[in-house]
Formats: structure tokens, sequence, C-alpha cells
């Protein structure tokens, strides 16, 4: 009995993490600043939709002269552009973040390009930081380790991803099929990362979005039912696979809003898909520590796998279900 409520305390803990993760959107505040000529600018944000519009932050260039605006940064919402004029030669800098309310606890994302669009970097900054210093470019070394942190960033925030990873470990059953599974996975959505960032496939988001929460449920009731003679069970790499096409385009959303810098495209992608694959590894160690952990305590019966499976297939619902209402209403 002490165990069973071991169990469930730990699913309740873990539900309500997560669901209070997932009523928020993990991408962060976006922003843009492009150098037009030696002395004008523009300066752009995006809010993730999830921000209410009273919370919309206001977004400045420190050290220069606003001089136009669009309608929407005019009516304080996510800017289609602000323009800026600044001293020739004069240090750019640094943007500052307003917000009218609350601070969102959105982490920001800057990227800047010069007007010859050779340097075109990421500066990356956690919710607490309002003031952002526009450092000098560290070269090709700098734009890969920006990207790969981006791709860590993602994937830790990434919680429909991460529970499908979960999902793929109980399915898996040995040490072997998982490797499969992992490489599957890892492969397929490397393919459609690749494609959807290069304009090659270029599926509507919203739609894809909840079918990968559909992938999480399939995966969820396969569990719970435990039946080995299933496709799912005896050959989980190739579900892996097939699925892993349809979260590609998902991480490609995130590099969509971003952008690659023009003369590092393909060492940037590289590095974002290298940083998705460290945080993927580090969260399947961490899970397999974590079960064994718990094996020792008590062995993971069918009752136990279930409760698993009952927890991903709710969650996973109810992801698809807002996704699918957030394009059709």
């Amino acid at each position: 009995m002490i165990y069973r409520c071991r169990y469930l305390a730990l699913f309740a803990l873990i539900g309500a993490v997560t669901q209070a993760a997932s009523a928020h959107d993990s991408r962060p505040l976006f922003i843009e600043l492009v150098q037009l000529d030696s002395q004008n600018y523009s300066l752009a944000w995006k809010v993730p939709p999830s921000v209410d519009a009273r919370d919309f932050p206001l977004v400045t260039l420190a050290s220069c002269e606003r001089v136009g605006e669009s309608a929407e940064a005019e009516r304080g919402r996510a800017a289609d552009f602000v323009a800026y004029r600044c001293a020739p030669d004069a240090a750019i800098g640094p943007i500052r973040i307003r917000y009218p309310g609350g601070n969102p606890s959105l982490a920001t994302l800057v990227r800047w390009q010069s007007a010859n669009a050779r340097d075109a970097r990421i500066i990356s900054a956690p919710p607490d930081q309002t003031t952002i210093e526009l450092a000098a470019s560290g070269g090709m070394l700098s734009t890969f380790l920006q990207y790969a942190q981006l791709g860590v960033s993602h994937i830790a925030l990434g919680f429909d991803h991460l529970l499908f990873v979960a999902c793929l470990v109980f399915l898996a059953g040995s040490v072997r099929k998982l490797i499969l599974a992992i490489t599957g996975f890892t492969i397929a959505h490397s393919i459609t990362l690749s494609a959807a960032t290069f304009s090659v496939l270029n599926p509507p988001i919203a739609p894809t979005e909840a079918v990968i929460a559909l992938s999480i449920l399939f995966l969820a009731t396969e569990i719970f039912r435990d039946k080995e003679s299933t496709l799912a069970w005896r050959f989980p790499g190739v579900v892996a696979l097939i699925f892993g096409l349809l979260h590609g385009f998902g991480f490609a959303s995130v590099l969509s809003d971003i952008g690659l810098p023009p003369d590092d495209r393909l060492a940037a992608l590289f590095a974002f898909n290298v940083g998705v694959e460290l945080g993927q590894l580090a969260f399947v160690a961490v899970l397999l520590a974590a079960l064994a952990l718990v094996r020792r305590l008590r062995p993971i019966d069918l009752a136990a796998r279930r409760v698993i499976a009952s927890f991903a297939g709710v969650l996973a619902g109810f992801w698809f279900w807002q996704r699918v209402l957030g394009f059709v209403l």
C-alpha cells in the first residue's frame, strides 16, 4: 500500500508540474535587430501567443533615437518593426525590455544582423534579464555554440518531445531496442528539420503540433494495452522513425522564427541539431537512472506502467485538443 501511495504521489507531482508548464508557451520572446545602413536600424519582436495582451512588453533600443513605427507597435502589441536612428560608428544598444504588468517569466532570444548580412548572431537571455548588451561577434565557433545552446534549451522546454521519448523508453524494454528507437527518432527528425529549414517541405505548424500530440497518445495507448505482439512493441524503432518525421517539423518551427546566419547556415543548423541530441540523450540518461532507482524499491509492474501510460495519454489528449482549438477557433 505504501508503494502505491508513493507512485500516486510521484505522478501527481509530475502531473502538476508538467500541467503548469503546459499552460504556458515554452517559446521565448523573440527580438530581431537589423542594421539597414550606417545609422538606421529596424527593431521587431514577437511575443508567444500564450502571453496575455496586458503583459505584452515594450522593447526599446537604448542610445538611439526612435524615428518611426508600425501600427502594431504603436498599439503596444507585437511589433512589425520600430525604426531607430543611431549615431554613426557609435556602440549600439543595449536592448531594454519593460513589461507593463508582471514579467511572464519568458526567456529572450535576440537576433542581430548587420547591414551586409555577414554578422548575424543570436543572443539568449534568462527571464530575469531585461537589459541585453549586444556583444561583438565571436565568429563561426561562437555561432556554433549559440545554436547548440538553443537546441539544448528547446528540447529541455519541449515537454511534448520529452514525453514522446519517455514513452519510447517504456516501450523499448531492452537496451538494444531503445538504442534503435532513439537512433530512428534522431535520423527522422534530423531529415525533416533540415528539409523544413531550407524550405523543401513546409507543412502548417499548428496542425503538425496537434498530430505530434497524437503520436504521444498512440504510444501511451500501446503501453497501456501491453500487447507485445503489436508493431509498436515489436519494432519501436520503426514507430520512432515514422513519428520522428513529424517531430522534426516541430523543431524547425523554432528555427523559422530565429533564422540562420547567412554565411554559416549549415554550421548553425548542425549545431542546433547537436544541441537537440545532447539534450535528448541527457534526458534519457536521467530517466533511466530514475527508473533504476525506482526498481530497487519495487519492480514496475503492469499496474504501474498503466498509471504511467494514463498520465501520458491524458496529457497528450489535453495538448491535442488545446492545439486543435488554437487553430480552428
